[in-house]
């Protein structure tokens, strides 16, 4: 994306200046000659901004104020009043303050995550702890599964770039890489939703909290069948935590097979890339 080096506004201008000094042609060879005809500059710069918008619309993302877009409708509306670019500029537009008003209804919720299983408890979290193991591993896979399809269907591939990416965290850049923030605020429920489960009733004797792990490497076997490895490297994550960890009398009361699941599908990753790990597990089957 251009918005790694310049700004969307900075690129229109140096784009209508380039087209306003009047060398705008191309060449066609007719028989071994050169034929020169003019570019129509409005034109060419409708169809560079067109493609903008469509490709890379997080570019004119800018929140309060969406200063380059506007911009941008400004520019359209006095050069090619009643296009289609002008049309697609304000419905982005909308777009934009709409899910800006969505996301700040939903803000409470970004800063308390809460398990997604939805572990309804009103003291500590027994309750909470029954009504997940009453869920089969299988189906909390699927469910995990689906939510991380979503959200990384959404995913914007240039969103991922480092110059991107690690800017996330500066002042007025909080903004920057949405697509790429909401699959890393599903990692972490999912990682809070194990350690809750784990953790959350202090009168859980050390069996019945080794039931609780169990089933989560149950639900992280049934992750890895469905190549969900997003939830699984949440799971395995909170797992090896250092407030689950640390619980030796839990541990040693955990079945030595779902210990030994825990640990060939650490070794496993550590070997592996998650795109080598779907590869070679597609070919083993």
């Amino acid at each position: 994306s251009a918005s790694c080096f310049a700004s969307p506004l900075f690129q229109a201008s140096s784009h209508r200046e380039a087209f306003s000094r009047g060398n705008c042609s191309s060449t066609l060879p007719t028989q071994g000659k050169s034929l020169f005809l003019p570019l129509d500059p409005l034109s060419t710069i409708s169809s560079i901004l067109g493609a903008w918008l469509d490709q890379y619309s997080e570019d004119f993302r800018k929140p309060p104020d969406y200063t380059c877009l506007k911009q941008l409708i400004i520019y359209v509306r006095l050069n090619i009043p009643g296009s289609d670019l002008e049309r697609r500029a304000r419905i982005l537009f909308t777009q934009f303050q709409q899910q800006e008003r969505a996301e700040a209804e939903t803000e409470g919720e970004r800063h308390h995550p809460s398990c997604p299983l939805r572990l309804e408890e009103e003291n500590g979290l027994s309750e909470g702890k029954s009504e997940f193991l009453s869920f089969s591993p299988e189906m909390a896979a699927e469910q995990f599964t689906l939510m991380d399809a979503e959200l990384f269907k959404k995913v914007v591939p240039y969103h991922c770039l480092g110059c991107i990416w690690s800017q996330r965290d500066k002042k007025g850049k909080e903004h920057l890489a949405p697509s790429i923030r909401a699959t890393v605020s599903q990692f972490n429920r999912v990682t809070n939703c194990v350690i809750a489960t784990c953790l959350g009733d202090r009168m859980l004797k050390p069996q019945q909290r080794a039931k609780v792990v169990e089933r989560w490497v149950e639900v992280a076997r049934e992750c890895r069948i469905l190549k969900n490895f997003s939830s699984l490297r949440a799971i395995l994550s909170a797992l090896q935590c250092n407030a689950v960890h640390r619980l030796k009398k839990t541990w040693d009361e955990v079945s030595r097979a779902a210990s030994k699941s825990i640990q060939v599908a650490l070794d496993l990753q550590s070997q592996l890339s998650p795109r080598f790990l779907l590869l070679s597990e597609t070919y083993v089957k």
